[in-house]
């Protein structure tokens, strides 16, 4: 079998599968979570039964080409990980269910002193709507809601970033989100000091 028909056969069962319950990237529980736990725990539902969890400092990605962490490891950003499908010298993104019809791109899974920081991916634009509903019924209203004009002339887009508040965690919602606007960003993480006053 070769890595088209490979590929082929995945999507094909992506397609066949039901999502079962909440998605995995809302799982804030994880929150906090080993590398080392991360890498052993089973395959979130309904991704690609060929994807398996990799980091920037892998050698597979290290090889791949291009690379498609490069760039999101950082100092401060700390170690960035994900599920990918590799074929060859290819390494290709699994997308996670999100809510609804809806599918995550690009996720990445941030690791800071080890331990899981925050989870962010992106979405489509398309999947706004579904995305507030299901938030606002199991977490309430948004805790704040910033909207903004945001990119350069002659290019100038209207923003909205909402965030909503878990025990332990948060949840920001940006619309559109750089760098090409043409999508939505989800990002999970702890929340900073200056929530605790709230």
């Amino acid at each position: 079998m070769g890595p088209a028909t490979a590929l082929a056969l995945s999507l094909v069962a992506l397609a066949s599968e039901a999502s079962a319950g909440p998605s995995v990237i809302f799982d804030t529980t994880r929150l906090g979570a080993s590398l080392a736990a991360w890498r052993a725990a089973p395959p979130p539902p309904g991704i690609d039964p060929t994807a398996r969890p990799l980091c920037s400092n892998d050698p597979v990605l290290a090889a791949a080409k291009p690379n498609p962490l490069s760039g999101e490891s950082g100092p401060t950003s700390g170690l960035a990980c994900g599920y990918f499908s590799v074929l060859g010298r290819y390494a290709l993104w699994a997308q996670l269910p999100l809510v609804g019809p809806f599918r995550a791109t690009r996720v990445r899974f941030l690791f800071r002193g080890g331990r899981l920081a925050d989870v962010d991916c992106d979405a489509s634009i398309d999947a706004f709507n579904d995305l507030t509903a299901f938030l606002d019924q199991t977490d309430g209203p948004p805790v704040e809601a910033v909207r903004d004009v945001t990119g350069s002339k002659p290019e100038r887009f209207a923003q909205v970033r909402m965030t909503w508040a878990r025990a332990g965690s948060i949840i920001q919602l940006t619309d559109p989100a750089p760098p090409d606007y043409d999508h939505l960003d989800v990002r999970i993480e702890a929340p900073p000091a200056s929530w605790a006053s709230r």
